[in-house]
């Protein structure tokens, strides 16, 4: 099964008339704007269920993906995970699940794309060996996190242009 846009995201960036290089920012600013000016008693969860409700699991997943490169460029893996986006309740003070459910719902999307490159699939493994180990809110495996960190950093860059890239081929592509 592959993930596919729906009309409804493709209908909605066309119109917001998006610059080539800005595809996949332009879907999260559809679900960040919502987010803050509709439902900010949401959850990260809950306004990622609305948004691939009201658009779908492509959406869903350029969040995912976009949120976690956000959070692990400006602080690394321990980051991602303290500020809730790889469980899903958000927030640096709430309590997270190392079960990381969210995490492995951006892992299972990902598997789902046409994303097959050498850099996508460092992603994927990058993707695949984030783990969380902890004891009484303690993390455990700061030293392995690091080391994911420093194997990301090398390819974000590329990897977020790849996944421009497929944004945008894959939102022009289905309306032709």
């Amino acid at each position: 099964m592959s993930v596919t846009p729906s009309k409804k995201l493709i209908d909605k960036l066309l119109c917001m008339e998006v610059d080539d290089n800005d595809f996949h920012q332009a879907t999260l600013d559809i679900m960040y704007d919502k987010w803050q000016n509709n439902h900010k008693k949401y959850s990260y969860k809950e306004i990622l269920d609305w948004f691939e409700e009201t658009y779908d699991s492509f959406a869903k997943f350029a969040v995912l993906i976009g949120k976690y490169n956000q959070q692990v460029c400006n602080g690394g893996h321990i980051q991602y995970f303290n500020n809730g986006y790889a469980n899903g309740n958000g927030g640096c003070f709430n309590e997270h699940s190392s079960s990381i459910p969210l995490h492995k719902e951006l892992i299972q999307l990902f598997k789902q794309t046409e994303l097959k490159d050498e850099i996508s699939l460092k992603a994927l493994e990058i993707l695949t060996k984030f783990e969380i180990e902890q004891e009484d809110d303690e993390i455990l495996n700061c030293e392995y996190l690091q080391v994911l960190d420093k194997k990301y950093y090398e390819i974000n860059e590329q990897f977020m242009d790849l996944i421009n890239e497929y944004i945008k081929e894959k939102i022009l592509g289905e309306n032709r």
